[in-house]
């Protein structure tokens, strides 16, 4: 009788643990809508195949409109943004900037950056995730019909921006060129090659200062940058390890 007792004290003692993994690792299967929020809490431990029947809607924040970003999305809704990394040109005409979206993330791996959190296929090389090849994009986004509605947007002063916001829609207000800076192009022309190149430019509201980067591709990269205070659109990316603002569909006015 004792070691029958012992061996169902010992079962329910083993099915208690193994409920308790499954609740630590997420082993219960969610399928369907999700937030953005939820599926970046997956990307940990480097790479994660996604394996639930799941998929997630927002809005295009980002895209190689202008090229102020290339080869991907950035997509989000209330919760957060995600980058999703396409294998193609011409984004914009395919999901165009402000559009809506659904994405089927079934299949997909997910990943981070930093505080940035990419989505893509499984990687074949260093890199935490790998492009969407072009001939299965359509396979997992879907354009949205024509509807009302806009992306959401946060509104920050520049020490309130933090890692939750990276891959976001962001107004900042009232900043300015910093004085060292001012007479500046957007980006700088490399000495060598004499091409544009991915600059960081700084910019305060005279208390903070941020980094504000622009692709060497970006389309008005040459124009000079405004000198005065300015209202400004766009997402807060992770750029060499730090927090930084990139402008986007050159959503930069006069105040």
């Amino acid at each position: 009788m004792r070691a029958i007792v012992c061996r169902v004290s010992l079962y329910l003692l083993l099915l208690m643990l193994s409920c308790a993994v499954d609740n630590q690792y997420g082993a219960e299967q969610i399928s369907g809508d999700v937030s953005i929020g939820y599926l970046r809490s997956k990307a940990v431990g480097g790479t994660v195949e996604i394996k639930e029947d799941i998929w997630i809607s927002g809005y295009v924040i980002a895209n190689d409109k202008l090229d102020e970003v290339t080869n991907c999305l950035v997509v989000a809704d209330e919760s957060g943004g995600v980058a999703i990394e396409l294998n193609a040109d011409d984004i914009d005409p395919m999901f165009p900037l402000y559009s809506r979206v659904t994405i089927s993330c079934s299949g997909l791996s997910i990943g981070a950056i930093g505080a940035k959190v990419v989505l893509g296929v499984y990687p074949t090389g260093r890199y935490v995730v790998d492009p969407i090849p072009e001939y299965k994009i359509f396979n997992h986004i879907v354009l949205e019909p024509l509807q009302s509605g806009e992306p959401y947007l946060r509104r920050r002063t520049i020490a309130e921006l933090n890692y939750d916001d990276v891959l976001s829609y962001v107004e900042l207000r009232s900043i300015r060129l910093v004085d060292a800076e001012c007479g500046m192009c957007w980006v700088d022309v490399d000495s060598l090659t004499c091409s544009p190149i991915t600059t960081i430019r700084h910019f305060t509201d005279g208390r903070d200062t941020l980094r504000v980067v622009t692709n060497g591709s970006c389309q008005y990269g040459l124009d000079y940058i405004p000198q005065c205070d300015v209202r400004c659109f766009g997402i807060v990316d992770y750029h060499a390890k730090e927090i930084a603002f990139r402008v986007i569909n050159h959503a930069v006015s006069p105040i």
